[in-house]
């Protein structure tokens, strides 16, 4: 494995700081964004292998840690679209479960194909 620069696991207050300046959460959303993020964590892990990982349980790979922080982000977002569709005047957009980034950035810590 190349090298790699680490950083801290991402936490809610992470995903404040990346999320837009100016973007209002109501209450409940402000309350539930530690949860977003360990669920987007939860999410994050099962999708590569945890071998690769560094050794200190806590330092994470700068890669991964934005990764978890552009699908807490996504997870976020779907307050606004619960069932998977976003209105927006005459637009309709239909969420997709597969982000081309954070595939991107999850590659190198992707499970091995089994021979």
């Amino acid at each position: 494995q190349e090298q790699v620069s680490n950083t801290t696991w991402p936490t809610s207050t992470t995903l404040r700081a990346w999320l837009p300046d100016g973007l209002t959460l109501s209450d409940e959303a402000e309350l539930v964004l530690a949860d977003v993020v360990a669920d987007a964590t939860d999410a994050i892990l099962e999708r590569i292998d945890l071998d690769k990982l560094p050794t200190d349980p806590l330092d994470c790979p700068r890669t991964i840690a934005r990764a978890i922080v552009l699908e807490a982000a996504r997870l976020l977002s779907r307050r606004d679209s619960a069932n998977g569709v976003i209105a927006s005047g005459e637009y309709t957009i239909r969420t997709t479960t597969n982000d081309a980034d954070i595939a991107r950035l999850l590659k190198p810590w992707g499970l091995d194909a089994e021979p």
